[in-house]
């Protein structure tokens, strides 16, 4: 058995999408899942945003269920992937839109 991609099957399986954004995302759920993006901790997130830790984890889990997100990782994803999440460019602290390609 070989374990070399098939490109014709790899052609078929679909991309990921994700929903339409509810309109019930507030402007600090975006923050919370910016700062989850960045790799803070439930109590540097509180910190932030004023609120105890398990009040961020409510928060988060309140905003994958209306995005049908798994884990935090994956309502990140989506974040990007829709335009929740502006891209940025971390070195340079710019915000950008598309792919390289696009950019290019």
């Amino acid at each position: 058995m070989s374990t070399a991609v098939d490109t014709q099957q790899l052609a078929t399986v679909p991309a990921p999408t994700a929903g339409p954004a509810p309109a019930d995302i507030t402007p600090t759920d975006l923050r919370a899942l910016a700062l989850v993006a960045e790799g803070r901790s439930m109590r540097q997130i509180g910190r932030q945003l004023g609120c105890t830790p398990g009040a961020v984890q409510t928060r988060l889990w309140r905003l994958r269920q209306r995005i049908d997100a798994r884990s935090p990782a994956h309502a990140v994803a989506i974040a990007y992937r829709t335009g929740l999440l502006p891209i940025t460019d971390m070195q340079a602290g710019r915000t950008t839109t598309g792919t390289r390609e696009e950019q290019a």
